[in-house]
């Protein structure tokens, strides 16, 4: 528990903490119009499953809480991405209480956190269209490492014959018997140091240096993605372009039909293209969900290119920070 102690001109701050959240207070923050998802602050049975055994990483949820009026106005998710790195999400202030140094004192708090659990960084995703908030984290010295353009939503009619495979097993796990060129698209089998380091070249290409320098990545840890957290084997699929321009990384779960997916390429001009086929892919496995990051696509076409797909998309500046 954390004692506010920023002075912002009254004595708000003598009547909030921080703590971890609870039911009671989670149905505070949905009351007070939380815009991400119910599912963000009430967590199922298998997700909790999953971040025991380490499918998933560890999260722990911040509110603040106002004493004198006995609910929760502020929340934010801090997630162990890796043993080194975090990352902040779904920072969020009740409209009545913002312009309060609130959404400053939560992000402190969790960088000292996230030092405490010895993390060294801390990084955070936010649309690039929101300066107020962009200027906040520099303020607190957040820098501007790169963007990220995702699209998420639903594939429609996946096989019927997948539900099985993907609620015990997730997906991706038998297609690791059959490694197949898939289009322009060829499967990388990743069980030595040459695949390791084809793929780092491939992804260095692709990748703005300043996140290549940031998260640390190398050959022996740039598979389980920008974020490092650790996927086994058989929930990771990698595919690489044969020309060394493009490259996918799909993360799957097991007990969820979605994908977590990674792309990159040289050229923002192959990238449509190259969706095309991935859709295929994810569509071909039983996907019933995806969430795609492309970095550093300056064409804004792939907006067009998710919205006929009936897919959402989001622009995000990627900022961090050493703690």
């Amino acid at each position: 528990m954390k004692v506010l102690t920023e002075n912002n001109g009254d004595d708000l701050n003598n009547a909030l903490v921080i703590k971890e959240m609870t039911p009671d207070t989670a149905n505070n923050i949905v009351n007070a119009g939380f815009p991400f998802g119910e599912g963000v602050l009430h967590q199922s049975l298998v997700s909790r499953i999953l971040q025991t055994v380490k499918f998933t990483p560890q999260t722990t949820r911040l509110v603040t809480y106002h004493v004198k009026e006995k609910r929760a106005i502020g929340f934010l998710c801090l997630v162990e991405d890796n043993a080194t790195i975090h990352s902040i999400k779904f920072v969020f202030t009740d409209q009545r209480f913002r312009k309060m140094g609130i959404a400053s004192q939560m992000l402190k708090y969790a960088m000292l956190l996230a030092k405490k659990k010895g993390a060294k960084k801390v990084y955070l995703d936010v649309e690039q269209e929101n300066i107020d908030v962009i200027n906040l984290y520099k303020k607190l010295g957040f820098q501007i490492l790169g963007t990220r353009l995702v699209g998420e939503g639903y594939l429609t009619e996946f096989p019927r014959f997948r539900v099985i495979t993907r609620t015990f097993l997730g997906q991706g796990y038998f297609s690791k018997l059959n490694h197949e060129k898939k289009g322009s698209l060829i499967e990388l089998v990743t069980d030595s140091n040459n695949s390791k380091e084809l793929f780092y070249d491939v992804y260095q290409r692709c990748m703005d240096k300043n996140l290549i320098t940031f998260f640390e990545l190398e050959p022996k840890n740039v598979m389980n993605g920008y974020t490092q957290f650790y996927q086994p084997f058989f929930f990771r699929d990698v595919l690489v372009n044969a020309l060394g321009k493009s490259y996918a990384l799909i993360f799957n779960r097991p007990f969820f039909s979605n994908a977590l997916v990674e792309v990159g390429s040289v050229s923002s001009g192959e990238l449509t293209s190259l969706m095309e086929e991935l859709f295929k892919i994810l569509h071909k496995r039983g996907m019933a969900y995806a969430n795609i990051t492309l970095f550093n696509v300056a064409d804004t076409k792939l907006l067009d290119w998710f919205k006929e797909k009936g897919f959402k998309s989001f622009r995000f500046l990627i900022m961090g920070r050493t703690v």
